[in-house]
């Protein structure tokens, strides 16, 4: 039996934007992401020092991975991909297994 993951106001806007709008390619490619929290913070109005929190109880949750990309940066850039659990909590458990997950 699955147990349901509670997840508060702030983290189900942010779920939503990320499925809706940040992962373009949620339906076809779910461990991709190119989406960072400053994106997040423009597209749901959240500011960024709450969104960390937020970002920080959903990857305890596992409904996010924040993967850090090294590049020829600055700094290191952190996206925010779903996971397997995302799917689930999100009702695409389905979908997520047709692309052979």
């Amino acid at each position: 039996m699955k147990t349901e993951i509670k997840t508060t106001e702030l983290e189900t806007k942010t779920l939503n934007w990320l499925k809706n709008t940040g992962w373009y390619n949620y339906d076809n490619e779910p461990f991709y992401s190119d989406v960072v929290a400053s994106e997040i913070a423009e597209g749901t109005g959240i500011d960024i020092a709450s969104l960390k929190g937020v970002l920080g109880s959903l990857s305890k949750k596992d409904l996010i991975s924040i993967d850090e990309f090294e590049a020829n940066f600055e700094a290191p850039l952190y996206f925010i991909v779903a996971t397997e659990a995302t799917y689930i909590h999100l009702g695409d458990e389905e979908m997520f297994r047709e692309l052979g997950y």
